[in-house]
């Protein structure tokens, strides 16, 4: 069973993508793109739905461990959120299983932000002081003024991709985005 994928439009080939359902998430955002995603494609949604099942059995860590070894990178929930301080619990025995893999991660969910003390694994808070933080020019530059750091990549990615051409995830804990 293959619970990792290989980047998508945005995120290089090189990083595994790990999704779960968006049943998960611990606070749903109005237009949340991955509501959009599941409803407009149903393999996605099916395949999310099974590994939010899969990370809730008891061979998750184990299988998680085999696959992400495999990666320098892994993007935790492109499409998700941690839904249970077990669950949690569970990334850290991966990433502390996995030393030379590098794991990123948004949240709205402020229990995972624990996750950041592990030397591999880097969880930003998508909650700001002043809202989500991704949003249109004007929130971002609010965003801005409050010391977070634009992705360089959201205004116009073409031809780039994260975690190849932008590796700021991986070590900054206020990234905005520009919503597009």
């Amino acid at each position: 069973m293959v619970l990792l994928t290989k980047g998508n439009t945005k995120i290089h080939k090189a990083v595994g993508c790990f999704s779960i359902s968006t049943e998960s998430c611990h606070q749903r955002c109005p237009g949340c793109y991955a509501v959009k995603i599941e409803r407009r494609w149903p393999s996605v949604s099916k395949a999310w739905k099974r590994n939010l099942d899969i990370s809730k059995s008891d061979n998750f860590i184990d299988t998680m461990i085999i696959e992400a070894m495999d990666y320098e990178i892994v993007r935790v929930h492109v499409a998700g959120d941690f839904y249970s301080d077990e669950y949690i619990d569970k990334w850290e025995s991966i990433a502390s299983q996995c030393p030379s893999t590098m794991f990123y991660t948004y949240t709205k969910n402020l229990k995972a932000l624990r996750l950041n003390n592990l030397d591999n694994f880097n969880v930003i808070n998508s909650i700001t002081p002043i809202g989500l933080n991704y949003g249109n020019e004007v929130h971002i530059r609010k965003l801005e003024s409050l010391g977070y750091i634009r992705c360089p990549l959201t205004k116009n990615h073409k031809g780039l991709y994260c975690m190849k051409d932008c590796k700021i995830c991986l070590t900054a804990d206020k990234v905005c985005f520009l919503k597009h």
